[in-house]
């Protein structure tokens, strides 16, 4: 796992640069729907890369089934980078289990 970070970190400059133009508060691509089962924002990251796409990190060590995290409406998964315990469904990241990790490509569109 430590290497797909280190990967990501390489590949993209929003990952290894601490630049204020890469920071994008969660709610900007995080629908909160009220799901009481919601990944909180202390579980996520998510960062701007200068082609408008966006990186999206999960992580979380609690033990919860169907943890969800939903996308707003128009946003997409378009790739997965990596993924432990997590699943994405049309626009929801679904997780299961102890030690939940993913990073994601997000478009716009």
């Amino acid at each position: 796992m430590l290497s797909k970070i280190i990967s990501l970190r390489k590949e993209f400059e929003s990952m290894r640069e601490m630049d204020l133009r890469f920071v994008v508060n969660t709610e900007e691509i995080v629908e909160y729907e009220g799901i009481r089962n919601n990944f909180f924002d202390a579980e996520m990251t998510v960062r701007k890369n200068d082609d408008g796409t966006y990186l999206l990190i999960l992580y979380s060590q609690r033990d919860n089934k169907n943890q969800t995290l939903k996308l707003k409406e128009g946003f997409k998964v378009s790739k997965k980078l990596f993924e432990k315990n997590l699943k994405v469904e049309n626009n929801k990241i679904i997780g299961n289990g102890t030690g939940k990790i993913g990073a994601y490509l997000i478009t716009k569109g």
